[in-house]
């Protein structure tokens, strides 16, 4: 085996400890913290403010539309790009690797140009048609304190 070759298997296994293989297993992912259809927010909306909100969320609701290539990030000059899946994952499209979140996704990219990069935050890094995931995050959590108040979200093109 080359140097190429054991690159690449070691990306390959730091991928996976991010990958859909682990759903479930870290905080704040799974469970029930899909919305309510009451109108009143259930426990787990709302603690949404950190890591227990995904993406699926935001297709549910509408924010987002899975499609191929439709998330791109860029760092230090290297421009990756992602496909959205109907559950909320991405499938980095240069080897068809599924990360359970963005930020998986995201860590795993930047690790490759940068070997001791620790972590990364997809919300701020990862992009959905130019703009960054928190701006859809953002404007998701405004929806939800809309429904949970009687009120009328603001249009997406306002924020």
């Amino acid at each position: 085996m080359d140097m190429d070759d054991l690159l690449r298997k070691t990306l390959e296994k730091q991928a996976m400890r991010g990958s859909s293989q682990n759903r479930g297993k870290g905080r704040g992912r799974g469970g029930s913290a899909g919305t309510s259809s009451g109108g009143a927010l259930t426990k787990a909306e709302k603690k949404i403010g950190g890591r227990s909100l995904h993406l699926s969320f935001l297709i549910k609701d509408g924010l987002l539309t899975p499609g191929s290539g439709v998330l791109k990030m860029e760092y230090v000059g290297h421009v990756f790009e992602g496909d959205l899946l109907e559950d909320g994952q991405v499938r980095w499209k240069d080897n068809n690797l599924v990360f359970c979140t963005a930020s998986a996704w995201a860590s795993h990219c930047k690790r490759i140009v940068n070997p001791e990069k620790k972590s990364a935050c997809g919300w701020t890094t990862v992009r959905y048609e130019g703009k960054k995931l928190e701006w859809y995050k953002n404007k998701w959590l405004q929806m939800q304190h809309a429904k949970a108040d009687g009120t009328d979200p603001l249009p997406l093109q306002v924020l």
